[in-house]
């Protein structure tokens, strides 16, 4: 959050699965300041800042940014455009999440978005929006739901499909874990899809 060479690198998927053995892809490189950071927050030490970001999605013709909030506790939505070159992210939203975000996905089908993240004490949790218009993804239907289980530092979110997906947790305090979550009956108006096999008899310690 302190930093000013903040950028994103492209990369063609087509590329990476076209190659084999050792190769060297060359990004595309998305430079990018946000537009309203005061100038005192780039002296700061980190950890320190709102403006902090780990949680991006590419959705349409953009990418957009969920913030960090180290001392706010919200998070605020940027974009900026997916193409090589320098921006300037500009804010269209915040959402006071009471935490801090650390990861996003978005299922394009949909259009349901997923972040996730924890609070001081470590109390992870997701967020789900859904039936926004464009991309005012602040302004739909939002709905938190914490995680229980043992505390862990959850990091990253990504759909497996429309009902389940991963959580990623990283090895700091704790040890490492890939975890699945059942999203189903999550989201009003859309019902369950049938129980699998797996989900009526669950492995010890999943969710």
């Amino acid at each position: 959050g302190s930093r000013t060479d903040l950028k994103i690198y492209k990369l063609d998927k087509s590329a990476i699965a076209a190659s084999s053995g050792d190769t060297i892809l060359t990004p595309e490189v998305i430079a990018f300041s946000y537009a309203d950071q005061p100038a005192s927050d780039l002296s700061i030490g980190a950890n320190k800042t709102d403006f902090d970001c780990e949680a991006m999605i590419a959705y349409h013709k953009g990418l957009f940014l969920f913030t960090k909030q180290w001392t706010g506790n919200q998070t605020a939505l940027y974009e900026i455009p997916k193409t090589a070159g320098n921006h300037t992210a500009t804010r269209s939203g915040i959402l006071n999440v009471n935490g801090m975000i650390t990861g996003a996905d978005v299922f394009p089908a949909t259009g349901t978005i997923v972040l996730t993240g924890y609070n001081a004490s470590l109390t992870r949790f997701i967020y789900l929006l859904y039936d926004f218009k464009g991309s005012e993804f602040f302004g739909g239907n939002k709905r938190k739901i914490s995680l229980g289980g043992a505390l862990q530092q959850t990091e990253s979110i990504a759909f497996i499909n429309e009902h389940h997906a991963f959580i990623g947790t990283e090895a700091a305090l704790f040890p490492q874990r890939l975890e699945t979550i059942s999203l189903a009956g999550l989201i009003a108006g859309q019902p369950p899809p049938p129980p699998t096999a797996k989900e009526k008899n669950p492995k010890p310690g999943g969710r």
